[in-house]
């Protein structure tokens, strides 16, 4: 069985082949699909990663096209992946992992091939979000800001035309939502995500032009209002929700990356191995620091190659 992961380049790059290293420390025969940010040189980054990971051109590949990877063009950075990922590479099963993760022990393979589903995310929650807009945009004008970014839904970020978008997804009228971190699909399934490429209002919002559009709005405003914003974690559920619902593809309930918004900050090896005991089917664990010489991100690195006797 043939692993790809899905990686979009926020940090450094010195962090990127951080976590390149370490995935291909604990899971050697996996392969990594690395989206590159806009702001970077794209030829500049590839260089620098492939002097540091030689001999790599069978198992490391480069998206050829470059999206924001900043908040609001998510969505469409990891379609772009999917759908380069679908046309032209060779693999089983396709991992969504965060910049900010490190892979905490090896076993992901196995563990699918033991447990062998079509989807793994870690929830699907019914979701029906058409007042975000008017809600957030009250808020900004009668606080002076957005209080809808620390309620407890905060991450998921309302689209004007995330509706329209998912139409031919919806069950029962409603969209879906779980986190994008973690997710894993079998390679059939991301035909659906590519066909969504292909819809002419998703081709207009990852133009340049629109990113641009949207940088001056956000600039003006000085915060994430009004403008359009496809939802990552409202795309991918809604899409899983209706081809598991309508029983062509199976779905795990499974959280292979841990990722608990209430437990940010940047934890020690020991407290990530204690939080991830309870969940035997995670192997990754999101909000590691990106700094690539943070002493503690360091640490865990270290502690990680000690644990399994990697030279």
């Amino acid at each position: 069985m043939q692993l790809l992961m899905s990686i979009l380049v926020i940090s450094p790059v010195e962090t990127t082949i951080q976590l390149i290293k370490n995935i291909k420390y604990l899971e050697p025969k996996t392969k990594i699909l690395i989206h590159v940010n806009l702001d970077e040189d794209y030829q500049k980054f590839i260089n620098k990663v492939l002097k540091e990971v030689p001999d790599s051109e069978s198992w490391l590949f480069f998206n050829p096209k470059q999206i924001p990877t900043k908040w609001g063009y998510i969505t469409q950075a990891l379609l772009s992946n999917m759908k380069y990922a679908y046309e032209n590479l060779v693999f089983d099963y396709y991992l969504v992992l965060p910049f900010n993760c490190l892979m905490i022990k090896p076993g992901i393979t196995s563990f699918i091939e033991k447990n062998p589903k079509d989807i793994y995310c870690q929830f699907l929650r019914k979701t029906n979000r058409n007042p975000w807009l008017i809600v957030r945009f009250y808020n900004k004008i009668t606080l002076g800001k957005s209080k809808t970014r620390y309620t407890p839904g905060r991450w998921f970020r309302k689209s004007i035309y995330a509706k329209h978008i998912l139409r031919p997804y919806l069950v029962n009228g409603y969209m879906y939502e779980s986190y994008h971190e973690g997710l894993c699909f079998k390679k059939e399934v991301l035909k659906y995500f590519t066909s969504i490429c292909e819809k002419r209002v998703f081709k207009s919002l990852s133009k340049p032009t629109y990113f641009n559009f949207k940088i001056k709005i956000n600039k003006f405003l000085k915060n994430h209002i009004i403008y359009p914003h496809i939802a990552e974690e409202v795309v991918f559920a809604t899409v899983v929700k209706k081809i598991t619902h309508t029983g062509e593809f199976t779905n795990s309930l499974n959280q292979l990356c841990f990722f608990n918004l209430k437990m940010k900050g940047n934890p020690t090896y020991f407290q990530i191995i204690e939080r991830m005991k309870n969940h035997p089917g995670t192997f990754f664990y999101k909000w590691v620091s990106t700094n690539p010489e943070d002493e503690n991100r360091l640490e865990i690195l270290k502690k990680i190659k000690e644990e399994y006797s990697i030279s």
